[in-house]
């Protein structure tokens, strides 16, 4: 039997877990704000994927692989490396522009 003390304990602290936003929350309603209806959906959908894809690993049993062949996590952390070296060099390589806009708002520079 659960002990009553314990489930007092344990619900408010679930409840404020489940109520307080994630990074991914948070990610897309300041894509929402900031860039508009189309922009906070593309994230929206983005995280999810994540999630998904994610949770079909688990399914599939990534997760206890990983866990049991230090191999298979070392080779797995090695390749998660190497793809973000990728995609920065990538990103550095390109041709465009990142440029921000200055304007002036009484005494203070406000970044566009």
């Amino acid at each position: 039997m659960i002990d009553v003390p314990v489930v007092l304990a344990f619900v408010p602290a679930v409840m404020a877990v489940i109520v307080s936003p994630g990074p991914d929350s948070i990610y897309t309603v300041t894509q929402s704000l900031s860039d508009g209806r189309a922009a906070g959906v593309a994230a929206a959908v983005g995280t999810a994927t994540g999630v998904l894809v994610h949770a079909g690993a688990a399914v599939l049993g990534l997760s206890a692989l990983l866990r049991t062949t230090a191999e298979a996590y070392i080779l797995l952390k090695y390749v998660g490396a190497a793809y973000l070296v990728y995609l920065g060099v990538r990103l550095l390589r390109d041709d465009e522009k990142f440029e921000l806009g200055e304007t002036t708002l009484g005494d203070t520079a406000v970044l566009d």
